[in-house]
């Protein structure tokens, strides 16, 4: 089994780009996991729709790479509590080649949301793309940790 963590960084974020990496070394104590940045092409902020089309259709070109796709978006799956989304991911682990995905700062199209499957929710509260990745991972190394018995997670 082995987990890909795609995100589509943008400016500079020194800070979550270190809980990124302390992350990334929790969670392959448990699994192999490596963490790709995407890179898009540079287009203004001020071209929001076509600067969200091109990142939709990047990430849902990886993501057909991978046997399974999950994107995190605000508007997927929402779980009740961090044993639930431990469960869902123990479900998704069967997969040998297991992907998720963070969208850049203007998020993914609908019609490019359609094409995943499995859609997760982080919360109903908006985030930026750098502290969704930071917290998707957290949410990882947690459900990994509730499932193997570590003590990190606290009921």
């Amino acid at each position: 089994m082995k987990l890909t963590f795609y995100t589509l960084p943008s400016g500079n974020d020194p800070e979550s780009e270190s809980l990124i990496e302390q992350y990334q070394i929790k969670i392959s104590r448990f699994v192999p996991i490596q963490i790709i940045k995407l890179k898009p092409k540079k287009i203004e902020g001020s071209r929001s729709e076509l600067k969200k089309n091109h990142e939709s259709e990047l990430i849902l070109q990886k993501s057909k790479e991978h046997s399974q796709s999950i994107l995190f978006d605000e508007g997927g799956k929402q779980f009740s509590d961090s044993i639930q989304f431990s469960q869902g991911l123990v479900k998704q682990l069967s997969s040998n080649d297991l992907a998720f995905f963070i969208g850049g700062a203007f998020g993914l199209t609908n019609e490019h949301k359609k094409e995943f499957k499995t859609v997760w929710s982080l919360g109903s509260l908006t985030m930026n793309h750098h502290l969704a990745a930071v917290v998707a991972l957290e949410q990882l190394y947690r459900g990994l940790t509730i499932w193997k018995n570590h003590p990190y997670h606290n009921e």
